[in-house]
């Protein structure tokens, strides 16, 4: 049976020092051609001013939540809490869609109504503000980029209540311990091949350690090859 055509819809921003990027990403939101219907900024506990920001531009369909910093899983799971929407989608504060990128979604999710995660294709661009050292050593993926990324993915509530929220464990690759785990529980997905969203590459993003990286990747391995024991 198909869903109804009544969803409610939620965007989730996490926002950590992103306080020159934010108000663009918000404004792609704002502009799409099937609107929200509300929009969920979490601060991370930045220390720019991105909660003032934040603040500033709350009202209407946009609520504000204040963590301390815990990492991006942890905020994602503070804006499912604090959301109401049956269909939900995020977005990163640095990234921005494409105007019908939750139009083509939501129309997906009633066209494969045992689905449960959808997805697009994104492209990434290097920021303006990016350094020229950065810019020079960073190679840019071309093309139609696909996969299950922060930005580009929207799911359905009750799949949280099967697989679960993000695991606040990892400050990296927490979508990917998410999806192992939905895999685990057959959840089907469902991608649009056309880039819908935009990856933001600065030097903040690129600057993550990449200790942290390779001990958070390897845990969310161990983790997921103990589930299966």
């Amino acid at each position: 049976m198909e869903k109804s055509k009544t969803s409610r819809l939620s965007v989730i921003i996490p926002v950590f020092n992103g306080c020159c990027y934010l108000e663009e990403a918000l404004a792609s939101v704002q502009r799409q051609t099937l609107s929200p219907d509300e929009i969920i900024l979490v601060d991370d506990g930045s220390t720019d001013d991105s909660w003032e920001l934040m603040r500033s531009l709350s009202g209407g369909k946009i609520h504000v939540a204040q963590q301390a910093n815990s990492g991006p899983a942890a905020a994602r799971n503070l804006g499912l809490e604090k959301s109401t929407g049956e269909l939900i989608a995020f977005l990163d504060c640095d990234d921005f869609w494409e105007l019908e990128k939750l139009e083509l979604q939501v129309d997906l999710s009633y066209s494969h109504p045992s689905a449960g995660v959808f997805y697009t294709g994104f492209s990434e661009f290097f920021s303006p503000d990016i350094s020229p050292l950065v810019k020079r050593q960073t190679r840019l993926k071309s093309g139609v980029l696909s996969g299950l990324v922060n930005s580009t993915i929207l799911i359905r509530r009750d799949v949280f209540e099967k697989v679960g929220v993000f695991d606040s464990r990892w400050r990296t690759g927490e979508l990917i311990d998410w999806w192992s785990r939905a895999r685990e529980k057959n959840i089907e997905k469902k991608g649009i091949d056309r880039v819908l969203a935009w990856r933001r590459v600065h030097d903040s993003n690129l600057g993550r350690k990449a200790a942290r990286d390779r001990k958070d990747y390897l845990g969310i391995i161990k983790a997921s090859l103990d589930r299966r024991k």
